[in-house]
């Protein structure tokens, strides 16, 4: 199969986004893949985003969908989904833009192999910001780390439209987490039909990261929400999938009942015990992260020192937030 035998489909699925979402069009446009639609759902934007995607529409550019009542960006991804031609359907936010050979590196996967699903890449921070440079170095050094939760970002992900059908879309129930309750379902599938879902490092989309620890924060706790439910929905049964996004809660829970049980052990037991217990409470890629970063000293003689604190602190922030956002997720599924 060669690659411009396949049809792509983009969705862009904006709200308000008159600040970007030309920049997003114009590099979708700029990849040059003769068989790619590109299909732009606006949720009800109430700026000028309307008069700017119906000037793109008349020209021919993009399939214009106004969705009149909002219903949250998985309604509106779907809406893209039903009117989409392509062999291949990707999303893209509208707040970000992609590389020139997106739309053909993705493609090549699926060409050059029969058995792949789904694929998709890292995100970059679209901001040379202080907090946006190190959420995209942290974001490096998971990856290659191995301790991603989800495989691929629901911000940059291609699958097939035949499975997506098979799948049933995105599930409209879930508010938030889509993308993590879709990679459960394609692991699933592709276990049962020895599918692949391939993570390519240099299919790259440049989207914004939170400009400060609150941000991040805010994120991570909801995003937490999602997780744990999807893994609920899915009835998720890997370990690995619930250490990761109930860690804090499940070490802290530890830590208050060794406390309560203080009564039963000497004060030297007890103070041995409290001690192994609050050094597991540090982040379990914090020593991975240590020799990282001294690779990364190495590798990117350019990155400050600074830098590197902040790394350390959105560790710490995603960690926290994000897992006490599982647990309240849970608590109040």
């Amino acid at each position: 199969m060669k690659t411009d035998e396949l049809s792509v489909s983009i969705i862009t699925v904006c709200y308000n986004e008159e600040r970007h979402i030309r920049k997003c069009i114009e590099s979708i446009l700029a990849c040059a893949y003769e068989r790619a639609e590109i299909i732009v759902v606006d949720d009800s934007s109430t700026d000028n985003t309307m008069s700017i995607l119906e000037e793109y529409s008349k020209r021919g550019l993009i399939r214009y969908i106004r969705r009149n009542q909002r219903g949250g960006t998985i309604r509106a991804i779907n809406a893209g989904v039903r009117v989409a031609s392509g062999s291949i359907i990707g999303w893209v936010p509208g707040d970000s833009y992609v590389d020139k050979n997106w739309i053909e590196r993705a493609v090549t996967h699926f060409s050059s192999r029969g058995d792949v699903i789904a694929v998709g890449g890292p995100l970059k921070s679209v901001r040379g910001d202080y907090w946006g440079r190190c959420g995209e170095l942290l974001d490096n050094l998971i990856l290659g780390a191995g301790l991603e939760v989800a495989l691929l970002p629901g911000a940059n992900m291609f699958i097939k439209s035949d499975v997506l059908s098979v799948l049933g879309f995105f599930d409209e129930r879930i508010k938030v987490g889509e993308d993590f309750d879709m990679n459960i379902r394609l692991k699933d599938y592709a276990k049962k039909t020895t599918g692949r879902v391939i993570f390519d490092e240099e299919l790259k989309v440049y989207t914004s990261y939170p400009k400060n620890l609150i941000e991040e924060a805010k994120r991570r706790f909801r995003w937490g929400i999602g997780r744990s439910r999807a893994l609920v929905k899915n009835k998720e049964m890997n370990v690995k999938a619930w250490v990761r996004v109930f860690y804090t809660p499940t070490l802290l829970g530890l830590f208050f009942l060794t406390v309560m049980m203080a009564s039963l052990f000497s004060s030297l037991q007890l103070v041995t015990i409290s001690m192994l217990i609050i050094a597991l409470l540090l982040p379990v890629f914090i020593p991975i992260l240590a020799s990282r970063l001294d690779t990364y000293r190495k590798e990117r003689p350019n990155i400050e020192k600074k830098e590197f604190a902040g790394i350390v602190l959105l560790a710490y922030t995603r960690l926290i937030f994000g897992s006490l956002g599982s647990l309240w997720g849970l608590v109040r599924s």
